[in-house]
């Protein structure tokens, strides 16, 4: 079982239908069987995107369609992320890291992944990525 970490651009261009998502980004969202972790960092830069209309879809359209989805888990800012934060990444970028920091420390036995084609995410190294 592999959890996947979800950055915001693709949650925005898998909703949007957007041809920018990667192809195994796309099948990830597509399987049923995926876990996918929201980080609330997500769910607040999509709020920012719909009000600067930069995204179509609203916070709580947004909000519908994960909460009816079994395979989403909205994942806190919390003191055990905070104290996972990589210092060379931005602030953004840092939260999605340290949540899959994170789930890479509580899993061992599962594979975690960010769905991401973030530069600073994938040179990081810190966490395996795909898209």
């Amino acid at each position: 079982m592999t959890y996947y970490i979800v950055d915001t651009h693709g949650l925005v261009w898998f909703l949007e239908k957007s041809p920018k998502l990667g192809e195994k980004a796309r099948e990830v969202f597509l399987d049923e069987d995926s876990n996918l972790i929201i980080p609330t960092i997500v769910l607040a830069e999509i709020k920012f995107l719909f009000d600067k209309n930069r995204f179509s879809t609203s916070l709580e359209n947004v909000f519908s369609i994960i909460t009816d989805d079994p395979r989403c888990i909205v994942h806190p800012l919390d003191i055990d992320v905070i104290g996972l934060l990589p210092t060379t990444l931005e602030i953004h970028d840092a939260i999605i890291t340290a949540t899959g920091l994170l789930f890479n420390e509580r899993s061992s036995s599962m594979d975690v992944m960010i769905i991401t084609k973030d530069v600073e995410i994938t040179d990081s190294k810190l966490v395996k990525t795909i898209w």
